[in-house]
């Protein structure tokens, strides 16, 4: 029987678990029959067979046990087989179970370097060289005379005893009498009759008497009378100007010639040195006793122009530092005799106007772009470098020259 039973047992390896538990199909049910007497083959006790089961005699009591014994020993023996193998089967189950842990191991042995190196230069060079010359050239004579002083109309006369509009200083020099009013006896007073041109101490005209002189530039063209005792001084190598300086000293009449090329008038050539608010018809005219010329005063009486050919006259009285005039009426007198003449001079009438402008302009533009990109990377696996480089370069130049002459004689 027990032989029996071991050839319907499969043969199963138990003494080791396969390399992969979990791979394993679960182990196949094992199913075996224990095989006990059937009962006709029991015999009742004192040979009866009516298939009651009765205890044996003491004859067969050793064989039942030892049978039973056999039977009890391979029920546990086989039980014990069923059990190892299914603890065996859970064993590796629980084994399968314990290793289904999802391993999620990253490996970065692969090392991937990526490089991007982007290098833009952008180079914007403006030159903007603007050179603007601008040359004026202005050719202007202004001769203006400042003062403080008040006006020649204005400011009174020097002490005159007599009343007769000669100064005690300029009876002096007409040879008239300070406490007679009319020397000659004509009935004029000594001052009108200078005024007028004529002599105060005889009969006839002034420039007859001999205390009065006459000064004539035939260069130029002009004349005019003077006292004797004043000292002409001629200003200059070219005879353009002179200078009559009074006894005392401190007082002075000059009279200066310009050139006038383009012919003004006395009027329009004084508006042009006076105030900016002096109109023509404010100008106060004065002529000549031969009342061949017609000059214009200036605000301040101090200024007589006159004007011939290419020439403008000017007559100035000049008073020093006197608070009173002394010389007023001669003053008056040396204007009013001028007299013009044709000028034995030859005008030569240069205007050269030479402008030289040099505009040098040099624009050096220099544009040094060096762009090094180096890209060292060392990595024992794999390397990737983008490098990317941009290179842009502006260059503007503008050069504006503006030359302006303007002359302007």
């Amino acid at each position: 029987m027990f032989e029996r039973a071991k050839k319907d047992m499969p043969h199963l390896d138990v003494t080791a678990p396969e390399e992969n538990p979990g791979d394993k199909k679960p182990a196949q049910e094992v199913k075996f029959t224990v095989h006990t007497m059937p009962k006709k083959f029991h015999t009742a006790h004192g040979g009866s067979s009516a298939g009651s089961f009765e205890k044996p005699g003491k004859k067969n009591s050793s064989s039942s046990k030892i049978v039973i014994f056999s039977v009890v020993g391979v029920v546990v023996i086989g039980l014990g087989v069923i059990g190892f193998l299914l603890f065996k089967k859970n064993a590796g189950n629980a084994d399968n179970v314990a290793n289904g842990n999802a391993n999620m191991n990253t490996n970065t042995d692969v090392a991937l370097n990526f490089n991007r190196n982007t290098n833009a230069n952008t180079n914007s060079n403006t030159n903007s060289n603007s050179n603007a010359n601008t040359t004026t050239n202005t050719n202007i004579n202004a001769n203006t005379n400042s003062s403080t002083r008040s006006s020649l109309a204005q400011m009174p006369s020097s002490q005159d005893l007599d009343g007769d509009s000669l100064t005690d200083v300029e009876e002096v020099d007409f040879g008239t009498e300070k406490t007679e009013a009319d020397t000659d006896g004509d009935s004029f007073s000594d001052g009108v009759e200078v005024g007028f041109g004529y002599s105060p101490i005889n009969k006839g005209k002034l420039d007859s008497a001999q205390t009065i002189g006459v000064y004539t530039n035939p260069t130029y063209g002009f004349s005019f009378l003077y006292p004797n005792d004043w000292v002409v001084d001629k200003r200059g190598t070219d005879g353009k100007g002179v200078l009559l300086i009074s006894p005392g000293g401190d007082e002075y009449i000059e009279v200066s010639i310009q050139d006038n090329f383009g012919r003004k008038t006395p009027q329009e050539w004084y508006l042009g040195l006076a105030p900016v608010n002096t109109s023509l018809s404010s100008l106060q005219t004065v002529q000549n006793w031969a009342k061949t010329s017609t000059g214009v005063v200036s605000t301040d009486a101090y200024s007589t122009f006159y004007g011939s050919g290419n020439y403008i006259f000017t007559l100035y009285y000049e008073t020093g530092d006197h608070t009173e005039l002394d010389y007023k009426t001669t003053y008056n007198m040396v204007v009013k005799s001028v007299t013009f003449t044709t000028p034995t001079v030859v005008n030569t009438n240069t205007n050269s106007n030479t402008n030289s402008n040099t505009n040098t302009n040099t624009n050096t533009n220099t544009n040094s772009n060096t762009n090094q990109n180096s890209n060292n990377n060392t990595n024992d696996l794999f390397n990737v470098n983008l490098s990317t480089n941009t290179n842009t370069n502006s260059n503007t130049n503008s050069n504006t020259n503006t030359n302006t002459n303007s002359n302007t004689n």
